[in-house]
């Protein structure tokens, strides 16, 4: 109901209601001032992703004052490449009734990505250097997800220890040296999709 969102001047969205991008538009004429996303207990990755998504799409918003565009189906992709609840517009669009309770995880493995570190440092026109959560090897694709921008897609050539020796394989809880991209910032997501 139009009136109940003119009263609300911010609004919680649980993960059940994160197909909200279609609806935003409608939240914003209503005067919502701002829009959470529920993060508790939630991946970093999760959180990165959904975080990026909504940014875009309000800046979006700011610039165009629309959101007719091909990024909706752009931002949806996005939305759909980490492990999730089944998304719906759930109580952005109507009551909560038994159809917003919990009931199984999305799993599109071809779409699914695991965050595989993240930027700690950068070498300028060298490395960046990454603080490894999962493994990847060596000739791997990963996304590094920008805080602001489009996600960039790396091949891994080369895997450098701080001590300088090459290795085909990563392992959780140390440091590497991956080649540099520009455009990236510390504390940026890196991700691989899941095989």
């Amino acid at each position: 109901d139009k009136n109940e969102l003119e009263k609300k001047r911010s609004y919680f969205m649980s993960s059940k209601d994160l197909n909200g991008l279609r609806v935003l538009e409608e939240f914003i004429k209503a005067g919502i001032d701002s829009v959470k996303v529920e993060g508790r207990m939630k991946s970093h990755l999760y959180a990165a992703t959904m975080s990026k998504v909504y940014s875009q799409a309000l800046r979006f918003y700011k610039e165009k004052g629309h959101f007719l565009s091909d990024q909706l189906v752009a931002w949806d992709n996005e939305l759909g490449k980490v492990t999730h609840r089944t998304y719906a517009q759930a109580n952005l669009v109507e009551k909560a009734d038994e159809s917003t309770i919990f009931n199984e995880r999305e799993h599109d493995q071809d779409n699914q990505f695991v965050m595989v570190g993240r930027i700690i440092d950068q070498i300028p026109n060298d490395a960046l250097i990454v603080e490894v959560r999962n493994a990847f090897n060596k000739g791997a694709q990963i996304e590094i997800l920008p805080f602001v921008g489009e996600v960039k897609q790396i091949d891994v050539d080369s895997i450098i220890q701080l001590n300088g020796v090459e290795i085909e394989r990563t392992k959780p809880t140390t440091l590497v040296k991956i080649p540099f991209v520009s455009g990236c910032e510390n504390n940026n997501i890196v991700r691989m999709r899941q095989i």
